[in-house]
């Protein structure tokens, strides 16, 4: 399980980063994919955790949920940013 920090240092490392913009956008697109197998982890848990009797931990669960699917949010606008820096062409000056 990967961490919000975590996430939030591998991004900045992708970003700062000297690789070509499309190459940004597929390891943050591959970072993302790590976040959607994290949430359908934590998903299923939460569908375990309901059938018990404790609603403290199915409200803990539901809020690591919306985090984890924030950030997922977050890392494929990531994505795209780095992509469309990619395709953006150098105004000319008259």
């Amino acid at each position: 399980m990967l961490t919000e920090y975590e996430v939030r240092c591998q991004m900045e490392i992708i970003q700062t980063s000297k690789m070509s913009p499309h190459l940004k956008a597929r390891k943050l697109l591959r970072l993302s994919r790590s976040l959607e197998r994290q949430s359908k982890i934590l998903n299923q848990a939460k569908r375990q955790i309901a059938k018990t009797p404790d609603r403290n931990a199915v409200s803990g669960l539901t809020r690591l949920i919306m985090r984890t699917q924030q950030l997922l949010f977050e890392v494929r606008d990531a994505a795209y940013e780095a992509l469309q820096n990619g395709f953006r062409t150098p105004s000319l000056s008259v």
